[in-house]
């Protein structure tokens, strides 16, 4: 299975190799294009400096051996000796007739000069110039240079050289080229398959790791520790893993919260109830027994609207109705139908300006007495029986609304995570009630309302909550609005 993955036309290897492989022989080929430009034309240039000296110089040697009187056996007797026939033929030419007055050529040369290359030649090099060019004879190229050399009193004569060491160099050149390219590609080829294989080996481990989280195993660990991207992608799963499992065993502990907190309710309803049908339950005691199953009807009432509300959130459709409202009275109402659940804590409510005056907000008054219910219950829970729960609230630029506890505190690793569903403080010390969601739902709403929210604490010591809401404006800043 491994093997059709690694070498299938659409695979991660294949895609790789085959970029790679484009690459190298584009890159070569560039390089043969761009080298072989640049190294033709310097030879060529070379090529003709060369022949520049050599023209000059066999000009000036049959100047020379014409104003000794040598004869053209004693002239190509010494040229043969100065001009190797092996890198260059050698011609002098009559200037009157255009034809070869001395021939030094090899046996056999390809370049066989004819009538018209002759008059060419004669044609180029008059007025004493010199004559450069490229003839292509049986497949070979030429080049051809030529000078005229003028005596007094004479008709003169043209030096001419033909020579195909410019298409030998460049095929010798070529030939190495070409075997360079061919172990530097096979080099290539090797290094793309071990690097292809490399990568799509590393890839195939992080889609094993998505597969794994996938199914719900979230304790993983990726074998891959470079610190290139790769790596970071597998750091990042990794830590992706841990946050699903941890969100994932919040999740199985918030159902098990949820059940159990709805369970006990409707036990002891289903039970008083039938109590009270039955008879069992004396009916001077009624009464007492319904108020009972009322606030347990209230406690499922809160939890289903804690549910409603983490669901809103989720969906996008948690919205926020901003009207000014009276903070002070809105908690002073909340703490009188709390007085029940507060009976065993002493409260103490600071709520005024310097002057004694209502605090007006301007924010969603039912979201606030959900964000002050939650943090007051929370307060209780935490808090043993006999302690202090101080809510103060001072207005200035802003309204800063604070919950103090003098209950178990929290740890600093604890107060980086208490806004996320379904997370609960150390479960040693947690009681079976919440769900882990008051929080989450608090921190939206204040985050809704585009204020902050913070939160202090010291283990066994105590716990305060911080929120900031955005002062009414006019008349309700001076709480001159009619409560």
């Amino acid at each position: 299975m491994k093997s059709l993955i690694k070498f299938s036309p659409k695979g991660m290897f294949f895609k790789i190799l085959m970029t790679l492989l484009i690459l190298l022989v584009a890159s070569y080929a560039l390089l043969i294009g761009v080298s072989s430009f640049f190294f033709k034309d310097d030879l060529r240039e070379r090529q003709r400096f060369q022949d520049r000296n050599q023209l000059d110089s066999i000009g000036q040697f049959m100047i020379e051996a014409d104003t000794s009187g040598w004869s053209d056996e004693m002239v190509l007797s010494a040229l043969k000796l100065t001009v190797p026939p092996q890198l260059r033929s050698l011609y002098i030419i009559d200037r009157g007739t255009s034809r070869i007055r001395i021939s030094l050529a090899p046996h056999n040369s390809p370049f066989q000069p004819d009538a018209l290359m002759l008059k060419a030649v004669v044609r180029g090099t008059e007025g004493g110039g010199r004559y450069f060019n490229e003839f292509e004879q049986s497949g070979d190229k030429t080049i051809v240079a030529a000078q005229a050399v003028e005596i007094p009193g004479k008709p003169g004569f043209i030096v001419m050289t033909a020579s195909n060491m410019l298409e030998k160099d460049v095929r010798m050149w070529s030939r190495r080229l070409w075997l360079a390219i061919g172990i530097t590609l096979a080099m290539g080829i090797i290094f793309a398959l071990i690097l292809s294989s490399y990568l799509s080996g590393r890839l195939r481990k992080l889609e094993e790791a998505s597969r794994r989280i996938a199914k719900g195993k979230f304790d993983l660990l990726i074998p891959i520790y470079s610190r290139d991207e790769l790596g970071h992608l597998a750091r990042s799963l990794e830590q992706m893993a841990l946050e699903l499992g941890s969100l994932d065993r919040m999740r199985k502990e918030f159902v098990a919260n949820v059940s159990h907190d709805m369970r006990s309710p409707l036990t002891s309803m289903h039970g008083y109830l039938e109590a009270i049908l039955d008879g069992t339950i004396p009916s001077e005691h009624v009464p007492r027994y319904v108020r009972i199953v009322q606030e347990q009807n209230k406690r499922l009432i809160r939890l289903v609207n804690d549910l409603l509300d983490i669901a809103r959130i989720e969906a996008g459709q948690f919205h926020i109705l901003a009207v000014p409202f009276n903070l002070t009275e809105a908690i002073r109402q909340v703490l009188a139908r709390m007085e029940p659940h507060l009976q065993h804590h002493r409260v103490m409510l600071h709520a005024a300006d310097s002057q004694g005056r209502d605090i007006w907000v301007h924010a969603d008054s039912d979201r606030i007495e959900q964000v002050l219910v939650n943090l007051i219950q929370n307060a209780v829970e935490y808090s043993g029986p006999d302690t202090t729960i101080a809510i103060t609230v001072e207005a200035g630029m802003e309204v800063f609304v604070s919950v103090s506890d003098e209950g178990i505190g929290m740890e600093e690793a604890d107060l980086q995570q208490i806004w996320e569903r379904f997370y609960k403080t150390d479960k040693a010390r947690t009681r079976k009630n919440g769900t882990g969601i008051g929080l989450s739902i608090v921190k939206a709403i204040i985050d809704g309302h585009r204020s902050n929210i913070s939160v202090h604490s010291i283990p066994q010591q105590g716990t305060t909550f911080i929120f900031t809401l955005p002062l009414a404006e006019g008349p309700a800043a001076l709480g001159d609005m009619t409560k």
